[in-house]
């Protein structure tokens, strides 16, 4: 994993996914955070019509989640390609999650979904454009590779 140095900036459509994905996991921090603290008031149990022990078990699951973004957030911004690429297959996912959704839900979650896949499809070709794969080829690539 080849760290890119300070002649190698980052261009701004990784900066942006990169921010993209620090809000999901400072969101996903705190909703987990959240269910585990309210876990056992008895109108967030009923709102929810979860068990207490679901919840909590939702909140940890999302703590843990937010710690992976944050983790893979970090990566991507510092030029990690195993990162863009993991990243890639998630936002693949989300990307067909989206289109599954907008076409399968009802009305009231189709701009839900129409955002997902939006957004998803939108980050992959940020990750994928040819100056995004410049700066997340290592810099042992000859040069004749990266142009």
């Amino acid at each position: 994993m080849a760290t890119p140095t300070y002649e190698h900036h980052r261009p701004w459509r990784v900066t942006v996914v990169v921010v993209l994905l620090w809000v999901q996991a400072i969101a996903e921090l705190i909703l987990g955070l959240t269910l585990v603290v309210e876990h056992g008031t008895r109108s967030f149990r009923n709102q929810l019509n979860w068990s207490s022990s679901t919840i909590t078990t939702y909140g940890i699951l999302l703590i843990v989640l937010g710690a992976i973004t944050a983790y893979f957030a970090y990566s991507l911004g510092h030029g990690s390609n195993a990162a863009r690429v993991v990243v890639s297959v998630l936002l693949g996912l989300a990307a067909i999650a989206g289109l599954v959704g907008f076409f399968e839900w009802d009305n009231s979650a189709k701009g839900n979904s129409l955002l997902q896949f939006v957004l998803s499809v939108v980050a992959l070709f940020f990750l994928w454009h040819k100056e995004s794969t410049e700066y997340f080829m290592p810099e042992t690539v000859p040069l004749s590779r990266r142009q």
